[in-house]
């Protein structure tokens, strides 16, 4: 199992009247890794379903507030049904707080 960084184009802000234009995946299972991009016709459900097979959570930059709820509008995949989706936004948030003297 391993873990998923996941970010989508659009051509808007809502799925209702936009589309997703790319679907990027960066996959990294140990040392292994390797970068998925799916454009223009190769958005599909069986294209994303493929790239996420096996993986155990997935990053993405809003968390859950706005790919995976655009991915599930969009093509019918309600990615936090499957597996784990949580929010990575920026090395500051990572980090542990600093005492300032």
């Amino acid at each position: 199992m391993g873990d998923a960084y996941l970010d989508i184009e659009t051509t808007g802000l809502s799925w209702l009247d936009a589309e997703i234009t790319v679907i990027g995946v960066y996959l990294v299972n140990g040392n292994d890794s390797k970068l998925v991009q799916l454009v223009g016709k190769e958005v599909t459900v069986d294209n994303l379903l493929t790239t996420i097979d096996g993986i155990s959570t997935i990053y993405t930059y809003n968390g859950s507030r706005f790919d995976p709820p655009f991915i599930h509008g969009s093509l019918g995949i309600d990615l936090e049904a499957i597996i784990v989706v949580t929010a990575k936004c920026g090395i500051a948030q990572l980090q542990e707080p600093r005492k300032i003297l």
